[in-house]
């Protein structure tokens, strides 16, 4: 992992909404920042799930992280977005929503996932009580989570809960979750830790059994599922989204439902089943199996390269385009 040094990222601009986040979005452009050779950062102005400004003098690259009705995504359905030289997309799923949804043609953009650090092997004892993590924010899933605890009878599992806008800088909107905050409070069989740094939160996935995820936000991406994965977590969470993308085979999936109740009791069912066989030789082998593809598929040794090799060939896709340009002026001029 690369040390933990201070790097400028578009998202930390003054003015940006993302200026005091350290969210899944901040933490991924600075894991990229601090690889990616300064010459690329002089070539290109990377814009980063927002537009906020234009550098006239840069080739410009729209990194996005959003969903395609995201508000934010409306300057691509005008001559705007002639501005880019290339969209950047997280996941083939997320760039089939802007195909569909605003009907950006596929040429636009091009597919590099999310990367992490992967959490560092470490040998697991098993333990008497099974840990749980959720580590996201409160609205995509906890309220489900915290509901199917109510239809689980047992106690030979322990809930560790990192949620809180505390991360993005808005504090101001845990006050409408305070319920669900106090509920987990309330459980002897849960721990609410709020928000720790990331530093922290590593440490913590290496005693985690299992991610219980009842995602109900449409992940373009998911770091979090990728990082239970390298840690050897059991992913309980449902088909939404680039969720199953994400995973792979890997996830102990069940069919999302808009009906809250259903959802409650779907996910339940699944967690229940996970906690039941996690120490069978079956699920010990495909958490083996999901740790190795997160390594190989998910961690910046492999991105970095990606990155670079796609750069290297737009500017030379960029140059070729003005050579050409040049050529055409000289022959009308002639």
């Amino acid at each position: 992992m690369i040390d933990d040094v201070d790097v400028k990222i578009p998202q930390h601009e003054k003015g940006n909404p993302a200026e005091n986040s350290l969210g899944g979005t901040e933490l991924l452009t600075m894991e990229l920042f601090r690889r990616l050779p300064q010459e690329y950062k002089d070539k290109f102005q990377f814009v980063v799930s927002r537009v906020q400004n234009i550098e006239e003098e840069k080739k410009r690259l729209y990194w996005i992280h959003d969903l395609a009705l995201d508000p934010a995504h409306t300057i691509l359905t005008t001559p705007s977005i002639d501005l880019f030289s290339k969209l950047i997309f997280v996941s083939h799923w997320q760039q089939q929503q802007f195909n569909t949804l605003l009907k950006i043609p596929y040429d636009r953009g091009v597919v590099i996932k999310n990367a992490i650090d992967p959490i560092p092997k470490h040998e697991e004892t098993e333990t008497k009580d099974l840990q749980l993590i959720y580590a996201s924010t409160p609205q995509r899933g906890l309220d489900i989570l915290v509901n199917a605890l109510n239809l689980i009878d047992r106690t030979d599992f322990h809930l560790h809960v990192f949620s809180s806008y505390k991360l993005y800088g808005w504090e101001e909107n845990d006050e409408a979750y305070k319920p669900l905050f106090e509920m987990c409070e309330s459980d002897p069989r849960v721990t609410n830790h709020s928000t720790v740094s990331y530093e922290d939160l590593r440490k913590h996935w290496t005693n985690m059994h299992i991610l219980a995820y009842p995602c109900t936000w449409q992940e373009t991406s998911c770091r979090v599922a990728m990082e239970a994965m390298s840690a050897h977590c059991a992913v309980v969470t449902s088909n939404w989204g680039a969720l199953p993308e994400t995973c792979g085979e890997y996830a102990y999936m069940y069919n999302y439902t808009e009906d809250k109740n259903k959802h409650v009791e779907r996910f339940a069912d699944a967690l229940e089943d996970v906690m039941d066989s996690y120490w069978t030789k079956d699920v010990q082998n495909n958490l083996d199996n999901a740790l190795e593809y997160t390594y190989n598929h998910y961690s910046w040794d492999k991105r970095i390269n990606q990155w670079i090799d796609f750069l290297d060939n737009l500017i030379y896709e960029l140059d070729h385009e003005e050579d050409k340009d040049k050529e055409i002026i000289i022959n009308k001029k002639a």
